[in-house]
């Protein structure tokens, strides 16, 4: 099998929910959530700070793809949304935050 990130897969529906669900629940399912869980990423004791963040972003990651897992059990997955580094200069309310002490009044 072959699972590519460029093209959008295709719709998720309660119908593949529940067979998610379903094969999940079953022996099979069960089993290859041990041997998931048995091959996770472990976290390092700190010894090296480089390698100890490093596997700290993938324990993470690997809990974020097990949680998107669970959760295409009970609903539909939403589309990712890339944030902005910065607001739209057209946007007042985004900028009312802003530090103002440092403007120049002329």
């Amino acid at each position: 099998m072959i699972i590519s990130s460029d093209t959008p897969p295709r719709k998720w529906t309660s119908v593949e929910a529940k067979i998610l669900r379903d094969f999940l629940n079953s022996d099979a399912g069960q089993l290859a959530l041990e041997w998931v869980a048995y091959k996770a990423p472990e976290l390092l004791n700190g010894e090296h700070k480089g390698k100890t963040l490093v596997a700290s972003g993938e324990v993470k990651g690997y809990h974020g793809a097990m949680s998107t897992l669970w959760n295409l059990t009970v609903e539909q997955p939403t589309e990712a949304k890339t944030p902005e580094a910065y607001p739209s200069i057209d946007d007042e309310s985004a900028w009312a935050e802003t530090d103002k002490s440092n403007t120049n009044p002329t």
